[in-house]
């Protein structure tokens, strides 16, 4: 099931809008559950369109940028950090 940074990621690699049937069938997750997070998402400025036309704005591109450069593994935070 998908969460609503997955459906950002996938939105991210589109070129035009696409429809929540689509996300739904690539994130191989109820079309309900996307329609539900498209919504929260859009409320956060992150994504915009409605109906079966959405996409990524600027807001949600920085946004997915940001996490990227968060630290999120051993690896990424290093030992010594986490003694």
């Amino acid at each position: 099931m998908a969460n609503q940074n997955e459906v950002l990621k996938a939105l991210s690699t589109k070129e035009e809008a696409v429809s929540p049937d689509l996300l739904a069938s690539e994130l191989r997750s109820a079309r309900a559950t996307i329609v539900t997070y498209l919504s929260r998402l859009k409320k956060k400025g992150y994504v915009d369109g409605g109906g079966s036309q959405w996409y990524i704005t600027d807001t949600g591109r920085a946004a997915l940028e940001r996490e990227a450069e968060i630290p999120t593994t051993k690896e990424d935070i290093g030992e010594d950090e986490l003694a």
